[in-house]
């Protein structure tokens, strides 16, 4: 112990450990300048971007790209320092390098899934398929984008529900924020309505609407008449086309203004109804010509079982009991006499 101390304690180690010390320090330093001002760089442009009126997609863009570019520009900058700090430390950097290439390319083999995340999210970035703000359908799944990684997809749904997707699903999803997208407002109608008239209001809604919002509007909305025959009601279409994310608080503010002509213009609004129809069958068309009925066993008693040739007769003679029963519970309810009736038939 003693030897190891002198050893270090001589003035060639002694310098040697200063200034092997201090490059490390230096290495390190340089390191959190750089990140920072260059971080620093894409907050201010993130910053620039939310100020800048009307450039929504390029703030989307930013807020896409930011957290990626963070995450590489640090991976990046601190493995060169910790390989120049291993190479001050006397560490053979060269065969470090190649056995941590060799690892990757035996972790790369091993997951495959994470490789698979890792190309498809790129490809997504570089396709510009997707943002953070974009409204996303995946599977049976439907919110905001929050975060686009690498490897995963934050979602968060209208619930406020945060669903972490694999970019490998993302292979087949709807994106709600790109081009347009259409207004449907579906309306009922009674079928005892006068169709013109209330086609009319349709009409004057829509006119309405537009007028109001004619800002956001790609496509005017127009009438469609009779989409479909319902069970309870006639089916109208408002179709209009509207900018991306709009199409939301656009049909709920037709639909208000639907109600509320409707309620003006005295339109009736369906409602469920069925038609019953009732068929009766007189028992006259039973011709049972049947004799000494009464004499016949019981349904199911012993001598019915025993002698196979009495079961249709006594069928005959049960369908012949019903008959009877249903005319009288008819004629008691179709052949009431009203009380001045009965009065008349005494006197």
């Amino acid at each position: 112990m003693t030897e190891l101390i002198n050893i270090l304690l001589e003035e060639e180690n002694v310098l040697f450990l200063l200034r092997g010390g201090f490059r490390i320090i230096l290495i390190l330093l340089i390191a959190k300048i750089a990140y920072s001002l260059i971080n620093k760089r894409f907050l201010e442009r993130l910053n620039r971007a939310q100020k800048t009126s009307g450039a929504s997609r390029e703030t989307d863009k930013s807020l896409t790209l930011l957290p990626i570019f963070q995450n590489i520009l640090k991976i990046g900058i601190w493995s060169i320092a910790w390989i120049l700090v291993l190479g001050e430390l006397g560490i053979n950097t060269t065969a470090l390098i190649a056995g941590i290439g060799m690892l990757g390319i035996a972790l790369g083999l091993a997951a495959q899934s994470m490789i698979k995340d890792l190309i498809a999210g790129f490809l997504l970035i570089l396709e510009n398929l997707i943002l953070v703000g974009d409204s996303i359908v995946v599977g049976n799944i439907s919110g905001k984008v929050e975060q686009v990684g690498i490897r995963y997809t934050k979602i968060r749904l209208f619930s406020g529900e945060l669903r972490i997707v694999p970019n490998s699903e993302l292979s087949n999803f709807g994106n709600k924020n790109r081009g347009y997208m259409r207004v449907i407002v579906d309306v009922g109608l009674a079928y005892e309505q006068d169709l013109e008239k209330a086609l009319l209001v349709m009409k004057e809604v829509a006119s309405l609407w537009a007028r109001d919002n004619s800002e956001i509007i790609i496509e005017y909305p127009s009438v469609q008449a009779i989409t479909e025959f319902g069970d309870s009601a006639l089916l109208a279409r408002i179709v209009a086309t509207v900018k991306p994310g709009e199409q939301g608080n656009a049909e709920r503010t037709i639909r208000s203004l639907l109600k509320q002509k409707f309620d003006e213009r005295n339109v009736d609004m369906p409602f469920p109804r069925r038609h019953l129809y009732l068929h009766t069958q007189d028992s006259q068309d039973f011709n049972i010509n049947v004799e000494n009925l009464d004499i016949l066993p019981e349904p199911g008693s012993k001598e019915e079982l025993e002698n196979p040739s009495l079961t249709g007769m006594v069928f005959e003679r049960e369908v012949k009991k019903m008959s009877g029963a249903m005319d009288k519970l008819s004629n008691m309810f179709n052949n009431k006499d009203s009380p001045k009736e009965d009065e008349d038939k005494k006197d």
